[in-house]
């Protein structure tokens, strides 16, 4: 039978307090972590179990219907997985000698990295927005305060949205991909070959 979300935070029942979710989450956490020898799956768990319990609609939802994720979140990772694969598919080589999840995880690192940057470009925008905020002085027409302070939240937005990504590619995206393995056929030398032929 599954665990629980309850079970995976070694809570025995529902009616734990906020404190006591967030109190097992962080136990669980220093000994299941990968960079403390842990599991990634195990982990992913713990994250997944305390990212449900720890919000109250998500919580609310988990205890009435039992159902711990978003339907549309599921779809949106089975669209990009389903996108995604069929693009490594056609780009990464012959199908028979290149690891194709292999080639997707390397495809997904780098979008991490990609948006990683954006995220520092953003951030590096916002404070540049801060500091003429605070330099902006308007004697009447108000235009430009209100263009900025436009631009200052588009910008918190957008890193938002960079994040939610970010975070999507590695706390879902990647750690369904360590699920997966691709068997390839062994790669010849054909020069090597005919070299041991002829010897």
């Amino acid at each position: 039978m599954k665990e629980t979300l309850y079970e995976i935070l070694g809570l025995e029942t529902n009616q734990a307090t906020p404190d006591e979710v967030k109190s097992a989450f962080r136990e669980l956490s220093k000994s299941n972590h990968p960079d403390k020898g842990g599991s990634q799956s195990r982990q992913a768990e713990i994250n997944h179990a305390y990212e449900v319990l720890s919000s109250p609609a998500k919580r609310l939802r988990y205890d009435e219907t039992g159902q711990d994720r978003d339907v549309a979140a599921d779809k949106k990772l089975h669209d990009f997985l389903a996108t995604g694969f069929l693009a490594v598919m056609e780009h990464a080589g012959p199908v028979d000698t290149t690891d194709l999840i292999e080639a997707m995880k390397m495809g997904v690192q780098s979008m991490v990295r990609d948006t990683a940057k954006s995220i520092l470009e953003c951030i590096k925008r916002e404070g540049k927005l801060n500091k003429v905020m605070k330099r902006l002085k308007s004697r009447g027409d108000k235009n430009i305060v209100i263009l900025m302070e436009r631009q200052l939240e588009g910008t918190r937005q957008e890193i938002k949205m960079h994040q939610e990504h970010r975070d999507f590619m590695i706390d879902v995206v990647l750690v369904v991909l360590e699920d997966y393995s691709y068997e390839i056929d062994e790669v010849v030398d054909d020069e090597l070959t005919k070299f041991l032929k002829a010897c």
